[in-house]
């Protein structure tokens, strides 16, 4: 989840409601995570078994806008969590952001690779990839 400056009010207020509701709808045979960034990558909530809503409302609890944005930093981070977990299972990354990246890794074709190397892996990313993928300026 981006939780950077330009995330501020209501986009994040709709991603944590995002995060929440999804987390509500997984099963306990389900695993989940949450990450967050701007321009440092923190993770509140690490891989564990899913089921438990309150769990990830309590992890975001608090969380409050600010920093740039390192999409790509933060979609590594929960690439990285899902690496070597996924034989028979689905591997997600859902990235809940306004797609506005302007720190860290940025170059369009850099972050494809990245993304297509990772799916060759079982690990798939979930967005509009046009817009998760246009760095701002």
């Amino acid at each position: 989840m981006d939780r950077s400056g330009s995330m501020s009010g209501q986009p994040l207020h709709e991603a944590l409601r995002c995060a929440e509701y999804i987390a509500g709808g997984l099963q306990k045979t389900d695993r989940s995570a949450a990450v967050l960034c701007d321009d440092t990558v923190h993770i509140p909530l690490p891989l564990r078994p899913a089921g438990n809503a309150e769990a990830c409302r309590k992890a975001l609890a608090g969380v409050e806008s600010g920093g740039s944005t390192a999409l790509f930093d933060g979609w590594q981070a929960g690439a990285n969590l899902l690496e070597g977990k996924t034989a028979g299972t689905i591997s997600r990354v859902l990235l809940l952001s306004d797609s506005q990246a302007h720190h860290g890794l940025c170059d369009e074709q850099e972050i494809r690779r990245h993304c297509a190397r990772r799916a060759a892996q079982g690990v798939s990313t979930n967005g509009r990839r046009h817009e998760l993928l246009r760095p701002n300026g």
